[in-house]
């Protein structure tokens, strides 16, 4: 068990993320989406609402150059985790390598 750090509670690890709602594709009145009754395979709810989900990152620069001919900084990304309190709800949050 790990321990929260601010009330000494247990701690559940976990992920964190960002849900959007996305507005429906042809929802902007008009092109070729917007006629009911078009069938795209691959394609579902066009005339609906849908919701995506992206696990938040961390992005931070090395201090190593990369590139041949133009040379930019390179840039490592990471998964951020973290760990819940049961007692207290505190949330401690970190990067996974």
């Amino acid at each position: 068990m790990t321990e929260c750090k601010r009330c000494g509670g247990e701690t559940r690890e976990g992920i964190a993320f960002v849900t959007m709602n996305l507005p429906a594709i042809g929802s902007t009145g008009g092109g070729i989406f917007s006629m009911h009754g078009m069938n795209i395979p691959g394609v579902e709810n066009l005339g609906e609402e849908t919701t995506r989900t992206a696990n938040l990152k961390w992005r931070e620069k090395t201090g190593k150059e990369k590139g041949w001919i133009i040379k930019t900084e390179e840039e490592k990304t990471f998964n951020i985790k973290g760990r819940r309190c049961l007692e207290c709800g505190f949330i401690d949050f970190y990067v996974a390598e």
